[in-house]
């Protein structure tokens, strides 16, 4: 093993020069993996000849690893000898599969994968049809590999089956693994879902909440329509789920991943399990299905109950107008807390406020959504123009992170 260490090592010195982090990180992850017994026999010679789809696999493969023992699994790789999937573990006497797949960079746009200059910021739009193509492309592949094992009876016919899907190399840098939807990417492929549309009148109004405008397909660059409806067609039943992740490293964090449901799977797979931070499910409306977030509504929920125990506690805070000396020019908009909280901090330049999100309270029972600015020590900075009525407002910062602060109430009423 000590001669593996040292192979994989020089691997990693070679694809990450003048980086004093990933080898010593990503060398920890790979051979703690080829010690595992987990990983194949031949992880050190692929690491060697199989170039940077072939490192990329593996420590998608590592961190899953990783992971799945931190959520008190033991997964077991010897189907991997004979051809089988990736992984197995068992879950209340049940056996779940997991097959891994990092989706190569392949017709996304080089210069969408390459970072900007050093101290220098520049905008991209994000090849959307690409990127879903690659998922839909591998996640396609797997299901027939799965076909194959259920054939040779490698997978038993009551066991579920995961593919996890780690988009890493799609992006340079990606912030949430969402796509065009708001959404994990990797729902663009499964699901009929397109961008988020905002219907307008015939006078040119907003005519209704913003939404979800439905997909049932991506076009190659051929002009050939790919379907999004794989999680709809019965080719698929025998996907339990998709799990996506979009980190190319676990250095000082955790694994961040989605779970997505197969409604037409024919051995589902438990929801709450993997330690998922988003886990959608497909619920029968009608004729129609219905997509929820089962693990942000429960968080919400409990942020709810959180911010009204918080309230009836008196947490709330005092928060003040900016003064005209701190502004200079400087000048908020009304009703746009939020672009002028990052507008402060951000294009202004005053990168040692801190936004907080949260919630500004008046009349000691109305929390409406705000955005303000701590300036250090605690003190919080309403940098967004209020009513000159002389009221003393009070905040209560948010307890969660964004996207929980995006889907909570806009106003919530309580008494104390």
């Amino acid at each position: 093993m000590r001669d593996a260490k040292r192979r994989i090592e020089t691997v990693l010195r070679q694809a990450f020069p003048n980086n004093e982090i990933a080898p010593r990180h990503f060398g920890e992850l790979l051979v703690e993996y080829a010690e595992s017994g987990v990983g194949p026999p031949n992880l050190v010679n692929e690491i060697e000849t199989g170039g940077e789809r072939a490192l990329w696999s593996f420590a998608w493969e590592a961190m899953l690893c990783r992971h799945l023992r931190t959520q008190g699994y033991e997964p077991k790789g010897t189907a991997k000898r004979t051809g089988g999937p990736d992984f197995r573990i068992e879950h209340a006497g049940r056996t779940i599969w997991i097959e891994a797949v990092v989706p190569a960079p392949e017709d996304v746009p080089a210069d969408y994968l390459e970072p900007p200059p050093a101290g220098k910021f520049r905008l991209r739009s994000k090849p959307d049809a690409e990127r879903v193509l690659r998922c839909m492309s591998v996640i396609a592949d797997k299901r027939y590999k799965v076909d194959g094992y259920l054939a040779k009876g490698i997978i038993g016919a009551a066991d579920c089956v995961i593919i996890a899907v780690n988009i890493c190399r799609l992006s340079d840098l990606d912030p949430d693994g969402n796509g065009i939807t708001r959404m994990p990417l990797s729902m663009e492929a499964v699901f009929p879902i397109g961008p988020l549309v905002v219907p307008i009148s015939s006078d040119g109004k907003i005519d209704g909440p913003m939404q979800n405008a439905p997909r049932f397909a991506v076009r190659k660059a051929s002009g050939e329509p790919i379907k999004t409806t794989a999680f709809l067609d019965p080719a698929f039943v025998n996907i339990s789920a998709v799990i996506q992740a979009h980190q190319k490293d676990m250095h000082e964090r955790d694994l961040v991943l989605a779970t997505i449901h197969n409604p037409l799977a024919l051995n589902p797979l438990p929801t709450g399990l993997l330690g998922a931070q988003k886990e959608f499910v497909a619920l029968a409306h009608g004729d129609d299905y219905q997509l929820r977030d089962v693990r942000l509504e429960a968080r919400l929920q409990e942020l709810t109950e959180s911010l009204t125990r918080r309230f009836l506690a008196r947490e709330d805070r005092i928060v003040r107008p900016v003064t005209a000396a701190e502004a200079g020019d400087f000048v908020g908009e009304r009703n746009k807390c939020k672009e002028n909280v990052n507008n402060w901090c951000f294009i202004r330049e005053h990168f040692q406020h801190v936004p907080v999100r949260g919630w500004l309270i008046s009349g000691d029972c109305v929390l409406d959504k705000h955005s303000v600015v701590d300036i250090g020590g605690g003190e919080l900075v309403d940098v967004t123009p209020m009513p000159e009525d002389g009221a003393r407002l009070t905040f209560l910062p948010h307890d969660g992170n964004e996207d929980e602060f995006a889907a909570m109430p806009n106003q919530l009423i309580l008494a104390r």
